[in-house]
């Protein structure tokens, strides 16, 4: 039997899962034996969290699937629908993405046959995650655009941003580069509104301190590496339509995170990117230095294929530089770490570079043998663009040696395939490369036909280009016109509220002064009466005089009444006229005190203003009621505020 104390080590080891699992592995180890069914499903919860984050995703199935059958046994429907969204998760971990789907179309159904309303955003949100492992975007963005309907129902920016970063993915995957800026955007104002928002304050109103605290840091860390990857996919995005400032700002934001949060390979994948974009301007001594310090911070992560990725790029900038032994060194150490690592593409992708470089340096006999010996797995891996480039290089390598009937046979061989697989802008590229080799062996004729073709399919592209260009500067025009339409209309309302709160606060201060009036009339008008009573005949002329003085002020406060009613109908849009037009049954009186319950006033300050008793007031209220036809449950003041609906 599991004790209080174990129960609560179990509720410590949940909270510290999130952001130290050793620990939690440590604690969860004292946990005992227990015959509540909801505390077992709970520690095999755990379980499932504690092994996944592991990584060891088979035993976490494990354990997963053994909970899934004790819930259905329990008839714990919550546990259910989360246990099949956790095999769901794992399914997709160990590759197996049709079983995936499977266990989420069943704990879809049961989210919303219990009206789980965030559990259906999770599940959704899984479909489209798996969907876009499947390559299948407009599916995938399907499911996400479900997601943030049911996250419309209550309102949590955490997971609207990670849904709108996941949108920009797959428009960044189909290469729809403006496209992916504006979900990027908006993933990335959502997380900074939702970041102003977290605080410790409201975190500990989550349970348990731990918990809290536990909770807390937990999505701080990872709801601020989730906008380092907004930025970083917004940057991405502006790289590729070619604005440079954009991209770098973001770039330069994501990266920022990144290092605040000490995220070694976060922060290479951010230096990878802007050295790619310095490569693109032309900026080869700062390419390399981003370069360079991506591929330093992975020098202790020999076993991570991001390094070698990271060195052929330094390797291409040092050729670019005219260092060909440093970038063929540079190469062969990059193949050494994807070897390490036994991957595959890593490994092709080096070896072809390595051979480039052994062309473009004139160690052509080098050259050849590694593109041919590269040919055979490029074929089995259906790499297709790498094939059509072996053959492209080897047709250009036969060709700076002169040998130019080789040359067009490889040439030829690249053509076919960059035809068959429709790559237009290496087709381009060949057609020149063949018209060059045929007016080398002065074979006009097929020369020019080569070369109208290329410019034939280059004109074709730069139009494209500038069509699709054109498209992207009007989509970034308007995303940049609705940023600051949004930002003009949150000033003006802004400016407006202020203004609207000062005035509300002038006619309160009117409103009060009004009641301090009365309620110091009232005294004196009261003291006076008395004070007839008890002075001898002589003093009453003085008296009377004095309080006819007083009633004639009391002519006053009805004067500024109607003030006051003229500026409440201002700011209220004629509140007064829109209750009488729509309830005409209703008394000036009765009307007033409408008005003064609008403004919040209390009972007796209502009554002191309209010269009445408390007790008065309390019937005007159940009058009232009756008369605007109100329930029982109904909230008089509610109804009063919201005078728009009583209009219609």
């Amino acid at each position: 039997m599991i004790s209080t104390q174990e129960y609560s080590t179990l509720q410590e080891t949940y909270t510290l899962s999130f952001f130290d699992v050793s620990k939690a592995i440590e604690l969860s180890a004292g946990i005992g034996i227990t015959t509540d069914p909801e505390i077992q499903l709970d520690k095999e919860y755990l379980q499932v969290r504690l092994l996944t984050r592991q990584g060891l995703y088979k035993d976490a199935l494990e354990v997963a699937e053994k909970s899934l059958r004790n819930a259905q046994t329990f008839g714990n429907v919550q546990h259910i629908c989360y246990m099949l969204l956790s095999n769901c998760i794992l399914q997709v971990h160990i590759g197996e993405l049709e079983i995936a789907m499977k266990y989420a179309t069943d704990a879809l159904r049961i989210a919303l046959d219990s009206d789980d309303t965030p559990a259906c955003v999770k599940i959704e949100f899984q479909f489209g995650r798996i969907n876009i492992l499947k390559g299948e975007f407009d599916t995938a963005r399907e499911h996400f655009y479900r997601a943030l309907s049911h996250i419309s129902l209550y309102k949590d920016d955490k997971e609207r941003g990670d849904i709108l970063l996941n949108i920009c993915s797959c428009y960044m995957h189909e290469g729809k580069w403006a496209d992916a800026v504006i979900f990027g955007s908006d993933a990335i104002k959502t997380k900074v509104q939702y970041h102003k928002e977290l605080d410790m304050e409201n975190a500990l109103e989550c349970g348990w301190m731990n918990y809290a605290f536990g909770r807390y840091h937990r999505v701080r860390i990872k709801d601020e590496t989730v906008l380092a990857d907004a930025y970083y996919n917004v940057g991405v995005a502006y790289r590729n339509l070619s604005d440079f400032n954009s991209a770098i700002e973001h770039l330069l934001h994501a990266l920022d995170i990144k290092e605040r949060l000490n995220e070694t390979h976060g922060i290479a994948y951010c230096c990878n990117e802007l050295g790619m974009l310095f490569k693109q301007k032309q900026n080869l001594p700062k390419a390399l230095e981003y370069f360079e310090k991506g591929m330093q911070l992975l020098q202790s992560s020999k076993g991570s294929s991001t390094l070698g990725y990271i060195v052929i790029n330094v390797a291409d900038i040092k050729s670019l530089m005219g260092l060909h032994t440093e970038a063929i060194q540079l190469m062969q150490t990059s193949l050494s770490f994807f070897s390490g690592v036994n991957d595959i593409y890593g490994m092709i992708t080096a070896q072809f570079n390595l051979a480039v470089l052994y062309r473009t340096s004139q160690q052509y006999s080098k050259a050849t043998t590694l593109f041919k010996a590269i040919l055979p797995t490029i074929k089995k891996l259906q790499a297709r663009m790498q094939e059509v480039q072996v053959y492209y290089e080897l047709g250009l390598l036969y060709l700076e040696k002169t040998s130019y009937g080789k040359s067009v046979e490889q040439l030829s061989i690249a053509l076919a395939l960059a035809v068959k697989y429709q790559y237009r802008n290496e087709t381009a590229s060949i057609h020149k490369s063949l018209s060059e080799c045929y007016q080398k062996q002065h074979l006009f004729e097929q020369a020019l036909l080569h070369f109208i073709e290329y410019e034939k399919i280059n004109r074709e592209l730069y139009n494209e280009f500038s069509d699709r260009n054109e498209k992207n500067l009007i989509l970034l025009y308007e995303v940049e016109k609705h940023k600051r339409l949004a930002e003009e209309a949150k000033s003006g309302l802004e400016s407006a509220t202020q203004e609207l709160k000062a005035k509300t606060q002038e006619l309160n201060n009117f409103a009060l002064h009004l009641v301090e009036k009365q309620e110091y009339l009232d005294t004196i008008e009261h003291g006076l009466e008395r004070a007839i009573q008890a002075e001898p005949d002589h003093k009453h002329k003085i008296i009377l005089e004095l309080l006819r003085n007083v009633r004639s002020e009391s002519l006053v406060v009805k004067e500024e009444w109607q003030l006051f009613q003229m500026q409440f109908n201002r700011m209220h849009n004629d509140f007064i006229q829109t209750m009488s037009r729509k309830y005409p049954t209703l008394s000036a009186s009765e009307l007033k005190v409408c008005s003064l319950l609008r403004m919040n006033l209390r009972s007796k300050e209502i009554a002191n203003l309209l010269h009445i008793s408390v007790k008065a007031v309390e019937n005007h209220r159940v009058k009232l009621r009756k008369k605007l036809g109100l329930e029982r449950d109904a909230n008089l003041i509610h109804v009063l505020l919201h005078t728009d609906s009583i209009a219609s």
